[in-house]
């Protein structure tokens, strides 16, 4: 496998010189791996690279203070592993691209972000944009603002699974669909439907949309729910609080759950007003040893 760095030149993906070492024509291909660093010199173009073949990895380091793409034009193109933010080995992490725009057409990708910028060049999105990609693609938030498939209306993307750590800003765009969230300390607002499970141990989540959720564990954290399903249908299918806040404030229609249930050691249930929430089935889960403190 050959390693390309970026260098800037013309910006296009295209021109061999724009590389180091000297790309094959047509740029980097199937099984490269590609940094972006702070030897670019200019901006990654955007445009459709899907037909250059699989890379292996695309590395963006924080030390990379161009931009990829253009609003609207993603750089489209298949990798299986993608990493946003790392310091690039200095002793100190650089500010990072205000604009990383991505589809990852249709790879099964690991994408990694570790760091994105403090501000956006594109007023009311998020620096870091990610698209595309299999329905078996998993994203790890670590840090910074991300948005997936939230760079143009309709865009999509189809994540197995999104893991959102501490100092994580994240919002799912409507039309994309997602296996799993997994909120660890950070932030997630999903206007996506969710079709496996959203667990939070942390920090805050809030889903809105008309789709209903199939499962929700709140260990910790605060579940915002917003999500509101049409005719009648349950918010939730199933779901299991041990610690945490759930809270329906954020809209103040109906909400259906079909099985909840409540574990020591107790959290809070809050609701826009009495009645606002309906449990078809309710239980209380713990044992003779353990005090319950729940607030509903």
């Amino acid at each position: 496998m050959a390693t390309y760095t970026f260098l800037g030149g013309d910006g296009n993906w295209a021109t061999a010189t724009n590389w180091s070492p000297t790309s094959p024509a047509g740029g980097p291909g199937a099984g490269s791996d590609v940094i972006l660093d702070q030897t670019a010199a200019t901006a990654l173009n955007g445009g459709d690279l899907s037909g250059v073949g699989t890379l292996n990895s695309l590395t963006i380091y924080s030390t990379f203070t161009q931009t990829v793409g253009i609003k609207g034009t993603p750089l489209k193109v298949n990798v299986t592993t993608v990493r946003i933010g790392d310091p690039s080995g200095s002793q100190s992490p650089g500010t990072g691209s205000q604009r990383i725009n991505l589809d990852l057409a249709t790879a099964t990708s690991t994408v990694t972000i570790v760091a994105t910028a403090a501000n956006s060049a594109d007023s009311g999105l998020e620096p870091v944009r990610i698209k595309g990609g299999s329905n078996t693609s998993a994203f790890t938030c670590e840090g910074g603002t991300i948005g997936i498939a939230t760079d143009t209306p309709g865009d999509v993307s189809q994540p197995t699974t999104i893991y959102v750590q501490p100092n994580s800003i994240v919002r799912v765009g409507s039309s994309a669909s997602v296996g799993t969230i997994v909120n660890n300390g950070g932030t997630i607002t999903t206007y996506a439907a969710v079709t496996n499970t959203i667990e939070t141990l942390g920090g805050t989540t809030i889903t809105i949309g008309n789709y209903t959720i199939p499962t929700v564990k709140v260990y910790g954290g605060v579940f915002d729910c917003r999500n509101r399903p049409s005719g009648g249908a349950n918010t939730i299918t199933i779901l299991a609080i041990q610690t945490g806040h759930f809270d329906t404030r954020g809209d103040g229609s109906s909400v259906i759950i079909n099985n909840a249930t409540l574990y020591a050691p107790g959290g809070t249930i809050t609701a826009f007003s009495d009645g606002q929430i309906t449990f078809s089935n309710l239980f209380f889960n713990f044992n003779r040893y353990t005090s319950l403190a729940w607030s509903l």
